[in-house]
């Protein structure tokens, strides 16, 4: 059996520091997230 990929919860340490791979968030990505979530609080949607 492998292990999963990654860390869980309790394997972070207060204080880390974690290089991972960039990504620019767009409005699409905004957009997707409140349609998943149900999340269209204005302060989280609006520009």
């Amino acid at each position: 059996m492998s292990k999963a990929r990654g860390l869980t919860f309790d394997e972070f340490e207060v204080g880390a520091k974690y290089i991972s791979q960039a990504r620019t968030v767009t409005e699409a990505d905004v957009v997707a997230f409140a349609g998943l979530s149900g999340d269209f609080n204005p302060l989280h949607t609006n520009a």
